[in-house]
């Protein structure tokens, strides 16, 4: 439980950051900036929101296999099907109102844009925290067993 409230919180960090991003295009731009998109404001709050909480809760859930690349890979790219399909929801309503190109669209860049999301974030989080190999050559000598050390 504590991995998905982990990714949780983090997930609602990073749809509120959207969320902020979207009232000030609504400020500087007007309240029909939207208006081309075919969303309405709510609709698109609600979206960052959802969508940040549920990928959040996904790559809670799969925390424990973020430390291998194939892991965090797989992690983003369900996350993507989940932040995209949230992004279709809201422009386009239930999934039965999406039609092939937009279910195309979500599969292609859910797979696309997660495994991306997925290796990088292991590239710069992950992979700096993991033990370097051995220098080539033999191995360094061990350490005494010290038992008997004063």
């Amino acid at each position: 439980m504590h991995n998905i409230i982990w990714g949780t919180l983090r997930g609602l960090l990073g749809g509120a950051t959207l969320c902020a991003i979207a009232i000030l295009l609504r400020i500087v731009r007007g309240g029909h900036f939207l208006d081309r998109y075919g969303i309405g404001f709510g609709s698109l709050l609600l979206c960052y929101l959802g969508g940040g909480l549920g990928v959040g809760a996904i790559a809670g859930a799969g925390r424990p296999i973020l430390r291998w690349r194939v892991g965090a890979i797989a992690i983003g790219v369900v996350g993507g099907l989940f932040a995209f399909a949230a992004v279709v929801f809201g422009i386009r309503g239930p999934v039965r109102q999406w039609g092939p190109d937009y279910t195309f669209a979500v599969w292609v860049a859910g797979i696309a844009g997660g495994a991306w999301m997925g290796n990088a974030l292991w590239e710069d989080f992950v992979e700096p925290t993991l033990p370097r190999p051995l220098p080539p050559g033999p191995p360094p000598p061990r350490p005494p067993f010290g038992l008997w050390r004063p």
